[in-house]
């Protein structure tokens, strides 16, 4: 639809598997982030804790928040719709979560893929589903190799399960960034961030990238030969 260039475009927050809801009204009533509305989605809310919070900050605050409840599993298709019907008004969509667990991480990451939003999510524990638990067997080599390192095996494969999914928001096109929690806060720190590339900038940047580091492998290889 189309959204008048002299209005300021709002911003929505999609906080999945929201749980309590806490990440979501946070950000509405912290006012320290430009976040208009925040929709929580989880298959078992928890309400009664999130609107006796909610009334006590809009008592304190002397305004309202726009914070709603969705209930569904993540992965239906009503998701996605609502994303989308977001999106089409043209709104500024930003998928989060915390502590997303097993394959939950990687069906947001696809919702931002097929909807075209950003998404900031920190992991949980993982499954490997795509491997067959060779994931495993690389943890195993990574953890050998590094003799003398405190990590366990487990977390070995946690970081790999994420590098992964790293690599996969890449393929997807996004930008990627990869950032951490004080491990004080949560053993299961790590947070992927994809920021949406519309016009395909990163694309055309890497085959440019591609382009000079193919000019100079051949000079090389030229000098090489002669």
């Amino acid at each position: 639809s189309h959204v008048d260039s002299n209005q300021e475009r709002k911003t929505v927050i999609f906080d999945l598997c929201a749980g309590h809801g806490l990440l979501g009204l946070m950000l509405v009533a912290s006012g320290r982030v430009s976040v208009d509305s925040a929709i929580l989605v989880d298959a078992m809310p928890e309400l009664t804790s999130l609107n006796r919070i909610k009334t006590h900050l809009e008592s304190k605050l002397e305004r309202n928040l726009d914070v709603s409840y969705f209930q569904s599993e993540i992965q239906s298709k009503q998701v996605e719709q609502k994303i989308l019907n977001e999106v089409k008004t043209g709104a500024r969509v930003v998928l989060l979560s915390i502590h997303a667990c097993t394959f939950l991480t990687d069906i947001i990451m696809e919702l931002a893929e097929s909807t075209g939003c950003g998404f900031a999510i920190a992991t949980c524990c993982g499954s490997d589903l795509w491997t067959r638990n060779q994931v495993q067997l690389v943890a195993d080599s990574v953890r050998q190799s590094c003799a003398g390192t405190t990590k366990e095996n487990g977390e070995t494969c946690q970081v790999i399960l994420d590098a992964i999914r790293f690599g996969r928001g890449l393929q997807m096109g996004f930008d990627m960034r990869w950032r951490t929690l004080p491990a004080s806060i949560s053993p299961q720190n790590r947070i992927l961030i994809g920021l949406p590339d519309p016009e395909h900038c990163l694309e055309n940047e890497w085959k440019e990238k591609r382009n000079h580091a193919s000019i100079r492998l051949s000079k090389a290889y030229n000098r090489v030969s002669h």
